[in-house]
């Protein structure tokens, strides 16, 4: 019988949301929560675009199979009729006599066991007329409580959505952030990017050796890495300016300052600026 408590499984989607690292663990976990064989992530794309699967517990070599030559199946099609977040049988949507006279059933379905299968459709993967989510396939036993497997998943649907669509945010936002890490390494003097707590993601070469060196910027180790004064007594003032830095990229309709000079033990004081691009 699938497990009662969810406490498991959706602690799991969501530390997948944040790292997309950790979904594998989270289909293992979703998989043995409901009472399935398998459970995979997938966007299927229409002929001619990427299609993308990421699957647990099944064959890879089938899984490469798949999306060479059986991406639009009778399962596939049959699920696209369904609305977003609506637990669906794939026996519910397509005949299982017809579907076992195909080489979908041949080649992927009979060398793994499996009978049929629970979907999740994902709003967020039907762009350009694909059609995408999470699935849990089933063999002829655990098909047998095809019920009650999808009641359970049922109760889960709305966890899943969320998590699909934070980790799409979490994807955007790091592709974004690696972009701006690329042209801040273009620039000949010191850059950092922070994140919105104040650590320090990312120093081009500059600033990284300007930070070894402790020359009137260095980090502090709390709580991550974040920027300091070199001179403890400059630290308060350049937290205030990273802080207002920082209400500017999230929008905040403030000022974002003039330079902060910072001292160079020895060397006289050049400006430091801490500044934040506004959105546009």
């Amino acid at each position: 019988m699938p497990a009662i408590r969810p406490e498991p499984v959706l602690d799991a989607l969501y530390a997948a949301a944040a790292d997309p690292a950790g979904w594998p663990a989270a289909l293992a976990a979703l998989a043995d929560h409901v009472g399935a064989g398998s459970a995979m992530l997938v966007r299927n794309a229409p002929a001619g675009r990427h299609s993308t699967l990421l699957a647990v517990r099944t064959r890879e070599d089938l899984d490469d199979l798949y999306l060479r030559r059986h991406v639009w199946n009778p399962w596939t099609r049959g699920a696209g009729r369904v609305p977003p977040s609506r637990v669906v049988a794939a026996s519910a949507v397509a005949d299982w006599d017809m579907v076992r006279r195909t080489e979908f059933h041949a080649d992927i379905l009979h060398p793994q066991g499996i009978r049929d299968m629970l979907f999740v459709t994902h709003a967020g993967f039907a762009a350009e007329g694909a059609v995408g989510g999470i699935s849990v396939s089933l063999d002829a036993r655990q098909a047998d409580r095809v019920g009650a497997a999808s009641r359970c998943l049922q109760r889960l649907a709305p966890h899943l959505s969320r998590a699909l669509d934070l980790s799409r945010r979490f994807a955007a936002r790091d592709r974004g952030s690696r972009q701006l890490a690329a042209l801040l390494d273009l620039l000949p003097g010191a850059a950092l990017l922070l994140d919105p707590r104040g650590r320090v993601s990312h120093a081009n070469p500059a600033a990284a050796a300007l930070l070894r060196q402790g020359d009137g910027l260095t980090v502090t180790r709390e709580g991550g890495l974040r920027p300091a004064a070199a001179l403890p007594a400059e630290n308060a003032a350049l937290t205030r300016r990273i802080a207002r830095a920082l209400a500017v990229a999230a929008g905040d309709p403030v000022e974002p300052g003039g330079p902060l000079c910072l001292t160079r033990p020895g060397r006289g004081p050049p400006p430091r600026r801490a500044g934040g691009a506004r959105p546009r």
